[in-house]
């Protein structure tokens, strides 16, 4: 991902059924700029400024109580969070909130994939070079296509947003 600039909270991801509704967000917070993973009420943030027009790949592993965040292959912060409520989401959004003050974000996203199951490692350190090195149990994959972020040739982001 890469962000070009200064704006309030915005997303990477939001997937849930509406405004704090089981929500799994990850997002840039406030003014700070901190990479943020929030399954509410739970939070983890990385405690740094996220870097602003670099290319940086960032991966979330969610297991058990743990919740981790890396940046380029690299662990930045371990957080005790409780795993996400089973069940649908209606929703799942990318460089958009579920909240409708908040303006679309103006994050760039090339690729972007989720697992069903928790990547090792040695699979976290492999996607750092082969967005494909990682099989088995993948539930999105998209690509950056003629300036959009698709999904089997479906935009999945706003019209607002670049990749």
């Amino acid at each position: 991902m890469n962000t070009p600039g200064v704006e309030y909270c915005p997303r990477v991801f939001d997937i849930g059924n509406g405004q704090v509704q089981q929500n799994i967000v990850l997002v840039l917070f406030d003014r700070s700029h901190e990479l943020l993973y929030v399954v509410a009420p739970h939070f983890c943030n990385a405690d740094a400024a996220f870097p602003r027009n670099v290319w940086k790949r960032v991966a979330v592993i969610h297991s058990g109580g743990t919740a981790k965040i890396y940046i380029d292959g690299v662990e930045v912060k371990s957080c005790s969070a409780a795993q996400p409520p089973a069940g649908p989401r209606s929703t799942a959004y990318v460089a958009r909130s579920h909240w409708s003050g908040h303006s679309l974000s103006k994050i760039r996203v090339r690729e972007l994939a989720m697992w069903d199951r928790v990547l090792t490692l040695s699979e976290l350190a492999a996607l750092q070079t082969d967005a494909n090195a990682v099989g088995g149990g993948v539930l999105l994959r998209a690509y950056c296509e003629t300036g959009a972020l698709r999904a089997n040739g479906r935009r999945i982001t706003s019209s607002q947003s670049r990749c």
